[in-house]
């Protein structure tokens, strides 16, 4: 087998494809293996790996990639991205992009012109505004030479060719947004004649399954290889009188315009304010001791209810989340008032209504049901601190606590 060597050293924007994600090579013994089966192999898990990025998480920014004006250039920080074709875009450094002459390139004339407004005006030292994208798209390149040999008939001697391709990118101004999906298009929300269909969760997710977004094929046949991210919109203008003294400057930039890729553990914790990366015990709301603090015979007795993490004291009510009982001839309620939390929020201070002496008292803090006792982050309470860990955090549990009551008279 022999490979051209100007079509293996042709500079390609994405030399994984054209690909078939559905095909790859059979090892046997024996086999004569060349320069194809290596790219084919290669292609297979490239494309196979996009084509899951793309359908099962989507496109855009997943972390930072944040752009800002310093010092008469736009900033891009290092981040992280998945463009439209399912590929990564990794910047590991600070970009700069300098805008000072700008207005001197072809580019400047193809921005939109902004026109000031009552409403925003532009700045009396702007004589005029435009606004560009900043725009990342992927890239690769060939590194590493090395000797090669053999590379085909009509081909002598030594030479060096690359053994290395690096996915790179590019991150510059553009005059429009990038088209992010030019050949996969979005699913739409489900809907008969144009109205929503009013159903369930997952009846919405199974009718916005059932038809494609677009042709997916696109993503490994090498009829489009690029495609950009938009990672900002800037508002620029120049400044200054004459042509010598003439600069652009930097006078807005608006982020929410990048399409957004979050990663799952972080976006449920945001919604729901529960850490799924790790379990921390410091974090869940536990009841941790059961403080005596005043109790003597035919007195109210004080309790200090010391919890593991800070409290809410509005969850903790009288009759609803926290009971107290005295077994007679059967378990009677007991009046109990909550006094106030303590300086530690972790702590809290009740007080329940003289109990004959020597009676069984019984004190409960429902941690279950629609409003159960919550910490501060919203963690119902879980039982005791003592207690193994078997369910979720986000599970609450009742937690009960048995005294006696007091026989000592008060000195």
């Amino acid at each position: 087998m022999s490979i051209e060597p100007l079509a293996f050293l042709r500079p390609t924007t994405d030399p994984a494809l054209p690909a078939a994600p559905f095909e790859r090579v059979h090892y046997s013994f024996g086999q004569l293996l060349g320069a194809d089966e290596m790219l084919t192999e290669q292609r297979y898990h490239h494309v196979r790996h996009r084509l899951h990025q793309l359908a099962l998480h989507g496109f855009g920014v997943v972390c930072g990639l944040r752009v800002t004006a310093r010092e008469r250039q736009l900033v891009v920080e290092p981040g992280l991205a998945v463009d439209a074709l399912g590929r990564d875009l990794f910047v590991d450094a600070i970009q700069c992009l300098p805008v000072p002459a700008l207005h001197t390139t072809e580019l400047w004339g193809e921005l939109t012109r902004l026109e000031g407004t009552e409403e925003s005006p532009l700045p009396e030292e702007v004589r005029e505004a435009r606004q560009a994208w900043v725009v990342i798209r992927y890239r690769s390149c060939y590194a590493d030479n090395v000797a090669a040999y053999g590379l085909g008939c009509g081909t002598t001697g030594g030479t060096e060719r690359p053994s290395r391709v690096r996915d790179t990118f590019t991150i510059g101004l553009e005059a429009s947004e990038p088209p992010c999906e030019p050949w996969v298009g979005r699913w739409a929300a489900p809907s008969i004649d144009g109205q929503p269909i009013p159903a369930s969760w997952r009846d919405a997710w199974l009718e916005a399954s059932l038809a494609l977004p677009g042709d997916l094929g696109h993503l490994w046949d090498g009829t489009h290889d690029d495609t950009g991210i938009a990672l900002a919109l800037v508002t620029l203008g120049i400044t200054g009188d004459g042509v010598g003294g003439e600069q652009v400057v930097v006078l807005g930039c608006d982020l929410r315009v990048r399409p957004l890729l979050p990663r799952v553990q972080p976006a449920i914790a945001a919604l729901s304010g529960v850490d799924l990366d790790r379990l921390d015990t410091r974090a869940t709301l536990r009841l941790r001791e059961v403080e005596v603090v005043t109790a003597w015979r035919d007195q109210p007795i004080e309790l200090l209810l010391h919890f593991t993490a800070p409290v809410v004291p509005g969850t903790v009510v009288p009759e609803a989340t926290l009971q107290a009982h005295a077994l007679g001839a059967s378990w009677a309620p007991v009046p109990v008032a909550v006094a106030g939390p303590e300086p530690d929020a972790r702590s809290l201070r009740i007080r329940l209504d003289p109990v004959p002496a020597d009676t069984p008292i019984r004190i409960t803090l429902f941690g279950d049901g629609a409003t159960p006792i919550a910490s501060e982050r919203g963690l119902p309470l879980s039982g005791w601190s003592t207690e193994p860990v078997d369910q979720p955090t986000t599970r609450g549990r009742t937690v009960s606590h048995h005294l006696i009551a007091p026989a000592e008279e008060a000195p």
